[in-house]
């Protein structure tokens, strides 16, 4: 995106240091003409130019340099000047045969008139810079079949475009619009009459009209280079299949709800892009339509956004991919070393050279569930140096300063249970802090006499890095007496938050049978340590609810209740939606 401030600072330094240079004999007085480089840099242009161009202006010219900024003194003070540069004749240009290129920049030109860069044979580059016409004529560079290169920036009010604009331009190369007011249909009809062979460079950046919507159909016809649509905001990624480009880039659109989805069964796999950028698009997962779209893909660059997942099978079939840039995310752990060790190992050994992964800034919690990077040599040189501790054990030190065996994981704490009255009531206690009066702590093995089934929760907390998995279990009598067996009644989610390291689950007791007896157990568990620290209680229920109700009913709501007690605290809470819904609907 451009600089407004540094680019003017730049550009009057430039007008600075032409105007310390020797002047060339007849140059005009607006003008600083050096003949070293063929340049003439005119400042302060004002409608006298289209007087003293045609006569004045040295033949040789072969860089022209027109801007409608003030003129500076040699203190570096601006000189005052008539009313700037607002129109040009038409043929103002026409003796310059050795013009290659010409920047006319911050001139209040309304409309450029046809023919105005026609027969230059030798002019190649054209910039328009913060200009006002609205449309840009058929014929302007009839007969100048050498142009290569055409910019148009900050044009705001440049709105629409004939197809026949750049007919006249068989040998156009490069294309850049930035900060210009076309749309996507005016966009198309810019680009059908462009010269769909020789263009190796499109850049449409920071539409003034956003989102920008593409046809695939016009992006299909070229063989580019490079295809840049950053910061357009683009919602619709309708037409990347058919882009005909070698490198694309994205960056800073925004992928609605955080993720692009495209309808992979009909499309037909695009083997010319090898190289796509989609920084700063809002992305929270890598995209799933990669292999297919764009198998050939050697380059990756998915940097800040918010994915949270490093995901194996997004990327495994990219059999070309050698650099892959996830930095800036919020990627916290590398646990699925069983798929990730393969896929990582593939990209560096694919180009020992150049691969590389970029994982730096994001918020890596730093444990046991990283020590398998230290095992392979080629991906600890790559990842360990980019990687830093946001959380767990070392944070702020980099892991290639760390040893494997200083990364450790905290086993399961045995389970706490708290058992809960809804709606909660909240008092203060002797501090002056909320405290919730009808929450009681349950001590391990004891038994809970309950008058009520309806609006009691039963809340199953444990701790461990990375955060345990919780389970609540029924235990039932074997029918020959023999060992108990368990039904589990409801079970944790997985969770990828490795900042946190505390897990709560919590049943309903209405999800009981109706027996009014029962054994039940929480059971913590960790998939890095065998043993499973896990609490038992027994709960009583009643032959009927008689006290059951929104706020309690007679049976009254409060720990008097409890006959005995088990353990409590969480984080995390697994409901089962639906059954909670109807909860909440009785309670109110």
């Amino acid at each position: 995106m451009p600089q407004r401030p540094a680019f003017q600072a730049a550009f009057g330094l430039i007008i600075l240091a032409c105007q310390l240079l020797p002047r060339v004999h007849g140059c005009p007085g607006e003008c600083v003409c050096t003949a070293a480089n063929q340049a003439v840099l005119c400042s302060g242009v004002t409608n006298q130019f289209n007087d003293y161009a045609a006569t004045s202006l040295p033949a040789w010219t072969v860089r022209l340099y027109l801007l409608c900024l003030p003129r500076l003194s040699s203190g570096g003070r601006p000189l005052p000047l008539g009313p700037a540069l607002s129109a040009l004749s038409p043929g103002v240009f026409r003796r310059l045969v050795e013009l290659r290129e010409i920047s006319i920049r911050s001139c209040p030109i309304g409309a450029l008139p046809a023919g105005l860069f026609a027969h230059l044979p030798a002019l190649t580059s054209v910039t328009l810079d913060n200009m006002l016409f609205t449309s840009l004529p058929p014929g302007l560079f009839q007969g100048s079949q050498s142009i290569a290169e055409l910019i148009l920036q900050r044009c705001h009010e440049y709105t629409s475009q004939t197809p026949a604009l750049l007919v006249d331009t068989p040998r156009l190369r490069l294309l850049k619009l930035i900060e210009v007011g076309l749309n996507g249909e005016q966009l198309d009809n810019l680009l059908k009459s462009a010269p769909t062979r020789m263009m190796q460079t499109l850049e449409v950046i920071m539409t003034l009209y956003p989102p920008l919507r593409l046809s695939g159909a016009t992006l299909s016809a070229f063989s580019l280079t490079s295809l840049s649509l950053s910061n357009n905001g683009i919602t619709d990624f309708a037409f990347l299949p058919s882009v005909g480009a070698a490198e694309v880039t994205l960056s800073y659109n925004r992928a609605p709800l955080g993720r692009i989805e495209l309808e992979t069964s009909s499309i037909q796999p695009n083997r010319r892009v090898t190289l796509l950028r989609l920084e700063h698009s809002g992305l929270n997962e890598i995209p799933s339509f990669l292999s297919v779209v764009f198998p050939e893909l050697a380059e990756l660059n998915l940097a800040s956004n918010i994915i949270q997942q490093l995901e194996p099978s997004r990327l495994a079939n990219l059999s070309r991919l050698v650099r892959l840039d996830l930095s800036g995310n919020q990627i916290q752990t590398l646990s699925d070393w069983r798929r990730l060790q393969p896929l990582l190992s593939a990209i560096l050994y694919r180009d020992r050279q150049s691969g590389h992964i970029y994982l730096a800034e994001n918020p890596i919690h730093c444990n046991c569930e990283l020590s398998w990077i230290y095992d392979n040599p080629i991906l600890s040189s790559s990842l360990l140096r980019d990687l830093t501790c946001q959380s767990g054990q070392f944070v702020g030190q980099l892991l290639v300063r760390l040893q494997k065996h200083q990364l450790r994981c905290r086993p399961p704490t045995v389970p706490d249970v708290t058992l809960q009255y809804w709606p909660a009531i909240f008092t203060s206690s002797d501090a002056g802090e909320p405290r919730v009066a009808n929450e009681t702590v349950i001590l391990p093995g004891q038994q809970c006499n309950l008058t009520r089934r309806r609006n009691v929760t039963l809340t199953c907390s444990s701790s461990a890095d990375p955060a345990p998995g919780l389970a609540w279990r029924l235990l039932l009598p074997s029918p020959s007496g023999g060992q108990q067996t368990a039904q589990e009644l409801v079970r944790s989610r997985v969770s990828q938050d490795r900042q946190s390291t505390v897990t709560s689950l919590t049943l309903l007791v209405e999800w009981l049978p109706l027996e009014q007896l029962h054994l039940l157990e929480c059971v913590s568990s960790s998939r890095y340590f065998e043993f499973s620290p896990r609490t038992n209680l027994t709960i009583l229920l009643p032959s009927t609810d008689e006290g059951g109700g929104a706020g309690g009913g007679e049976g009254g709501s409060g720990p008097d209740e409890i006959v005995g007690a088990a353990s409590g605290l969480g984080d995390k809470v697994a409901w089962i939606p639906i059954a909670f819904l109807a909860t909440l609907i009785r309670m109110f």
